[in-house]
């Protein structure tokens, strides 16, 4: 999202990013900071449908289904596969060191070549969809409610298109409220929540953009605006009202920031702002395996985690910017004329 107009957008994407790794890594910090942190999904599944409407609202009916699903395929395989390398080699040092629980090797080689073409791997003790790297189950997701809605857009009936999208985001809301959202999706006996959450997200993002005219044009500070991301992620609510919570924080108080982090026109903050939206996809999906090497190094190391764990993340924001720089760019754009000429 080049705009910077949505600038505090793709600031808060760099932002719940960033929480993201402080929530895995409370193992290696010995208590768990970022309580709500996972809830950070359901803020990316809902600015993923804002944005991709944003983009390619007015364009799709030029590219068409194919063309779409190849630059999305494009955009996002290349830092999945470089995290699933690093969940791989995470794996074969636990083994090596005996430390952790590592799948065998030969689990080891049928979750690989599943989640090489973006399959679940039903074989892991803990019941992950994807055990080396176990935030890409969010991108399992995300590339089914990518097509399945640009597929909606391209229906005949445009109008019943927006009709169909605003439907499945209500029964997916009420499915939701049914069961009771607990953060669930990256377990195979999640795929269902995964699902629900992921199509409510993603479409009542898309809903949040077109009707953004219509809502409210008041804005709030920089500072505000952050505080309202931190706050349902930091906040200790208790388990009994954990679901509840959620439930506000998912279908309330999520889309409000968003609509008014869309108003929101920074000046001085914009370029970090975008900056941290440039390197968020690559801090969520690389951080999780590289955790598991800071685990070992902290212990052999006898450190501190709560040095180590705050550091790391600190550390991790200008290597992934290297890393989109210098492996992502070139990488998805060598793979998109590669499909292309397919």
């Amino acid at each position: 999202m080049s705009n910077r107009k949505f600038a505090a957008l793709d600031g808060g994407r760099g932002l719940a990013a960033f929480l993201v790794v402080l929530f895995h890594a409370d193992d290696i910090m010995g208590r768990q900071l970022v309580p709500g942190g996972y809830l950070a999904v359901d803020f990316f599944f809902l600015l993923s449908g804002f944005v991709l409407a944003f983009a390619y609202d007015g364009k799709i009916h030029s590219i068409g289904l194919g063309r779409f699903a190849v630059i999305r395929f494009a955009r996002l395989y290349p830092l999945y596969a470089l995290g699933l390398a690093f969940g791989v080699l995470r794996n074969l040092a636990a083994l090596t060191l005996e430390m952790g629980h590592p799948l065998a090797i030969g689990d080891l080689g049928v979750a690989t070549l599943l989640n090489l073409f973006l399959l679940p791997a039903p074989i892991d003790p803990d019941g992950n969809l994807f055990p080396l790297n176990v935030p890409a189950w969010s991108l399992f997701f995300e590339l089914i409610a990518n097509i399945a809605f640009a597929g909606l857009l391209l229906s005949k009936v445009s109008w019943l298109s927006k009709w169909v999208v605003a439907g499945a985001g209500a029964v997916t809301a009420i499915l939701i409220i049914m069961k009771g959202h607990s953060g669930a999706g990256a377990h195979i006996s999640d795929l269902a929540d995964g699902f629900f959450r992921a199509v409510f997200c993603y479409g009542f993002g898309q809903i949040i953009f077109r009707a953004r005219h219509r809502l409210t044009s008041m804005s709030l500070p920089v500072p505000l605006l952050a505080a309202g991301l931190f706050a349902p992620m930091i906040i200790p609510v208790p388990n009994n009202y954990r679901a509840y919570a959620d439930l506000v924080f998912v279908f309330i108080w999520f889309p409000a920031l968003v609509v008014l982090a869309a108003n929101a026109e920074l000046k001085r903050s914009a370029s970090a702002a975008l900056w941290l939206g440039l390197v968020s996809y690559a801090v969520y999906i690389v951080h999780y395996p590289l955790l598991g090497f800071v685990e070992g190094a902290t212990k052999v190391l006898g450190v501190s985690g709560l040095l180590t764990a705050p550091l790391f993340a600190f550390l991790l924001l200008p290597a992934c910017w290297a890393i989109d720089r210098y492996f992502d760019i070139p990488m998805r754009d060598r793979l998109l004329g590669a499909l292309d000429r397919r």
